[in-house]
């Protein structure tokens, strides 16, 4: 029961599969050569073809920046969802969706956020002022 040892002989020339997979940029076994946008799932190979594989990634970036528009517009959702997830992370709730429920049920809710949201924009003002105070001192 002796291991043998067979030498692979590597020819350079594109029709070996071998240097093809070692060395072709776009496979066949891989998905299209666009990347998808980030934080969005890998792609389902040939399911579309390319020109619509560009086309529906340019929807989904237009859908991205149109999300972060509107979460600027209301940074009241960061207040919410950043107390959310600190009450979470504090508490540490067995039953989270429970938790959850009970959490924007809340009749307090509005308040807290408001209060949240009073809080970070202070936050910002001050930041604000430090900045432009040492940029005059400068």
């Amino acid at each position: 029961m002796g291991t043998e040892s067979k030498e692979v002989n590597v020819e350079e020339n594109e029709d070996n599969p071998l240097n093809r997979a070692v060395f072709d940029p776009n496979p066949p076994h891989q998905p299209p050569q666009q990347n998808p946008p980030q934080g969005m799932p890998l792609y389902d190979e040939g399911a579309l073809n390319t020109e619509q594989q560009t086309d529906l990634n340019d929807l989904k970036v237009l859908a991205r920046i149109d999300n972060e528009k509107y979460l600027r517009e209301h940074p009241e959702i960061q207040c919410l969802l950043q107390d959310f997830m600190g009450e979470v992370l504090l508490k540490r709730p067995a039953d989270v969706k429970q938790f959850a429920g009970e959490y924007f049920a809340n009749p307090q809710l509005i308040s807290i956020v408001e209060t949240r949201l009073a809080e970070r924009n202070q936050s910002i003002n001050h930041i604000g002022d430090v900045l432009a105070s040492s940029g005059t001192n400068g």
